[in-house]
């Protein structure tokens, strides 16, 4: 009989404990609200900015990965392709500068990342950068692009911002 009773005994401290943590979740969920990454938005969680010339396809790409109301983790990446099928026999050397600003603004002066990539050869893979910036809830993502061919001449993306 008495291994009958601490059975019943631990199953009843089981239960009670169960109901316990249960109304604690319940009250931690009212009281504290939902969880603040919840509440932060980033509009929009990821800009892409195409750059275009004759002889070059650019690309920078903001990819915000966690936003808190402090900072921003973000991902930015560039990469170039030609822009056309004798762009890979003729181009030799690619580059694309990426910034992030804060909304608005356009002077790369003020950017709080600045990414430049390169890469002999006519096409450039996505390379990037991670890091943490400052919460605004927009920025401004700018880029230029450069491409290098065989012949000696250089054709160049001008500065551009979205």
């Amino acid at each position: 009989m008495a291994t009958h009773r601490r059975k019943t005994h631990t199953k009843r401290r089981f239960g009670v404990v169960a109901a316990l943590a249960a109304g604690l979740m319940v009250l931690s969920g009212s009281l504290l609200g939902p969880p603040v990454d919840a509440a932060i938005t980033l509009t929009p969680k990821q800009k892409i900015l195409t750059l275009k010339n004759v002889d070059q396809v650019a690309t920078c790409k903001f990819q915000a990965n966690r936003v808190t109301p402090n900072f921003v983790r973000y991902t930015l990446t560039a990469s170039a392709r030609p822009s056309g099928i004798d762009g890979y026999r003729a181009n030799v050397w690619n580059e694309v500068k990426c910034y992030v600003l804060p909304a608005g603004d356009t002077d790369i002066n003020n950017a709080m990342i600045s990414f430049t990539a390169s890469k002999n050869g006519a096409n450039m893979l996505p390379e990037n950068t991670k890091g943490a910036v400052p919460y605004f809830g927009a920025y401004t993502l700018c880029g230029s692009a450069e491409v290098k061919k065989k012949n000696g001449d250089s054709t160049f993306s001008p500065l551009e911002c979205k």
